[in-house]
């Protein structure tokens, strides 16, 4: 995680103890680490006098955050040998900021144990002071060394002679905010009578030798391949996920599985693969067999698990991804990151704002409410901003709420709406930033998935385990007109079939502004290909008003007997790129030489259905012929007579305008020679 450098590291006490976390990096001088598999090599200037083969440690060599007090502490870890294993060196990194020069540090070694650092210890050893008043590690060995065998837990504790941070005189650990199974541990004298577990990994390192090899394979991440949080039902969804193999044997076959369960905890997908060797300290990454095509609104939570029957250590063999599937017309749905982790708390200063941004659907939406989760009561200041969706800074203020908030889930109900145009691309997406000077639950991380935290302190986006902070925004499906152009098209492909040559068939294209203020401008309509086909009806530069809508005719003509593929692109104000309609035909020399036989009798369903008030019905005739095209209400009366005359053989259309009628279903009908069709549709106004 990128972690902020702050002007005045802030300070909060654990409850009646009189300890306290700090937040925030000091001015530190820690030597540069390089793990290579599970070796670790300390440098430069020989830190270590004897480095170790083998090193076991949890913590993930981000030494930010101090354990600091009026009183003594005690700072343990437990340790799990995964094979046989012969301790021989203790390595920590504490701090001694102000020279304490006189306070030693003392190291205890025991067997796994609930109590406090008390006999018996299977090793003590004395850290005599002084040293540098700067963080760097102290390597220690044990005389003699200490053997545990494959799965024995052992614990390594120092305690520290404190003062209250920073000007005190005194020792304080560091721990890393990560949190590995409730690893470490502190307790205070005389204080404290118990040991109390602690969200993040102590920087407390055994070195030794593993006695043997073995396998551990770790799912580093589960992702899906378009890394997206939120999808829409009958989407397909492809997952990915990383492995590692962190033992000092080869695996020679392993199982991976990927497996979805909805929030009852049903699986409803799984997929699994038989995999072939992972050598020690290599990486994979893995891509799911099938797809997962979701069908019904919901959360679900995606786990990716390797599999192998000599694994050293389960815990780290399954790793998730919580996947949000919307259906706004089922009366809306929450948006969220959240994966059901136990979170790690932060503390942000009072001029910091963190957020989420969340992704929504691609027609408008309305944020009914927002919902997040504070450990302890705050004032705050709660604000929802657009976003362009592209890992900027958020934009314009949208709705804002200054608050008094009580521990725990707090709500708010903006009722604002959100369209699409607040983004470059056609997908909205809206930002809530929460300003406070509290502590923030977070929840695990994905590294294969998107950032999707803001912080306003750094004033760009940052990767707080992926996101994951505790917020919530409900969202519905507006019926607000956004007033921005919006560009609809009656269709999103054109197919011909086949036309017989010397018989041109044209379909008329109806393009609609469906914003609510704005003119829609078409600045260019064209096919990349004359051959065989025109565009009739188009102006560059043509205007349609909010609600209004206009039509071009693209005819087919084909002059030889083939197929006729291309391409028709349309540009225009409410987009950046054109809208790409694929165009279709087949010339034919028809049946004995008469093209005219290709040709049947048809009647097209109107379009736009439902209207208002216009629509246009497309129909064909196979031979020249009288043709009527006649409106009928339900009760059979007849409303309009839109074709009434001698028609030839081809593809025709008319406009029906119901302006001066009412909401309601009508029937149209068409005769030609001895044939007659009827179809239905809506006016609604």
């Amino acid at each position: 995680m990128k972690l902020r450098l702050l002007v005045l590291l802030a300070i909060f006490c654990l409850a009646n103890l009189g300890f306290a976390y700090t937040w925030g990096e000091t001015a530190m001088v820690v030597p540069a680490i390089q793990i290579v598999d599970n070796e670790i090599i300390l440098g430069p200037g020989g830190m270590m006098d004897d480095p170790q083969p083998d090193t076991i440690f949890y913590d993930n060599n981000l030494p930010t955050t101090l354990l600091n007090g009026p009183n003594t502490i005690w700072a343990d870890v437990k340790f799990t040998a995964p094979v046989d294993f012969t301790f021989n060196s203790v390595y920590l990194l504490p701090l001694n900021q102000n020279s304490n020069q006189t306070n030693n540090l003392t190291i205890v070694i025991t067997s796994d144990n609930a109590g406090l650092p008390v006999s018996p210890a299977l090793q003590v050893i004395t850290v005599t002071a002084p040293i540098p008043p700067y963080p760097q590690w102290i390597d220690r060995n044990l005389t003699p060394p200490l053997t545990f065998t494959a799965g024995q837990n052992f614990h390594v504790m120092y305690n520290c002679p404190m003062g209250i941070y920073p000007s005190g005189i005194g020792w304080w650990p560091f721990f890393d905010n990560a949190n590995t199974a409730n690893r470490s541990r502190y307790a205070s004298q005389p204080t404290s009578t118990a040991w109390t577990n602690m969200s993040g990994d102590l920087m407390i390192r055994a070195g030794g030798v593993l006695e043997g090899g073995f396998i551990d394979l770790a799912t580093t991440s589960v992702y899906n391949t378009a890394g997206d949080f939120f999808f829409m039902p009958n989407q397909h969804v492809t997952f990915k996920s990383g492995v590692s193999n962190l033992g000092l044997s080869d695996a020679d076959t392993y199982v991976f599985t990927w497996e979805v369960k909805n929030a009852a905890g049903t699986t409803v997908w799984t997929d699994a693969k038989i995999l072939t060797g992972l050598a020690s300290g290599a990486s994979a990454t893995l891509t799911a067999d099938s797809t997962w095509t979701p069908t019904a609104e919901g959360v679900f939570t995606v786990t990716g698990t390797a599999d192998h029957p000599d694994d050293a250590d389960p815990s780290n063999d399954t790793n998730y991804l919580e996947q949000n599937i919307i259906i706004i017309d089922a009366g809306g749905t929450w948006l969220s990151y959240e994966d059901g982790g136990a979170g790690t708390s932060f503390n942000f200063g009072a001029a910091d704002g963190v957020g989420n941004s969340f992704d929504t659907p691609d027609y408008p939406v309305k944020i009914d409410s927002i919902g997040f989760n504070i450990n302890s009561g705050a004032d705050v200041a709660v604000k929802i901003y657009e976003n362009d969706g592209a890992g900027m800074s958020p934009g314009t203020e949208l709705w804002t709420a200054n608050s008094t908030l009580i521990s725990g889930w707090n709500y708010f109900t903006p009722h604002i709406d959100v369209f699409s145009s607040f983004t470059v691309a056609v997908i909205p997406n809206a930002q809530i930033s929460i300003l406070m000077d509290e502590t923030q639950p977070i929840a695990g991380s994905n590294t294969g998935m998107p950032v999707v935290t803001w912080s306003q302190a750094a004033g760009a986006w940052e990767d707080f385990e992926r996101g994951d902070i505790m917020i919530r925004a409900f969202i519905t499906e507006s019926a607000a007109v956004p007033p921005e152009p919006v560009f609809a098209c009656s269709d999103s492909s054109i197919d011909f079939g086949e036309v017989a040559i010397g018989y041109p068939q044209t379909v008329e294209l109806w393009i609609y502004n469906q914003g609510g203020v704005q003119d829609l401008v078409l600045n260019t309509m064209l096919l990349y290909s004359p051959i065989a086909y025109t565009l009739q009806g188009f102006t560059a530069g043509t205007h349609i008003e909010a609600g209004d809508s206009t039509s071009v005719t693209v005819t087919f003509n084909p002059p030889a007997a083939q197929v006729y593929n291309n391409q028709l692109a349309i540009m225009h104000n409410a987009a950046t790129i054109p809208f790409i309609i694929p165009v279709t035909g087949t010339g034919s020399l028809g049946v004995d030489n008469n093209s005219a036989k290709l040709l049947t009798f048809k009647l097209g369903q109107n379009e736009p259905n439902p209207f208002n008030p216009t629509t246009t019905i497309d129909y064909t005739v196979p031979s020249d012929s009288h043709v009527e095209l006649v409106v009928f209400n339900t009760l059979g009366n007849e409303v309009a007579r839109l074709v009434d005359g001698y028609a030839t053989a081809g593809q025709h259309s008319a406009v029906f305008n119901g302006s001066a009628l009412s909401s309601g279903v009508y029937f149209y009908r068409l005769t030609a020679g001895n044939s007659v069709e009827m179809k239905k549709m809506v006016l609604m106004k």
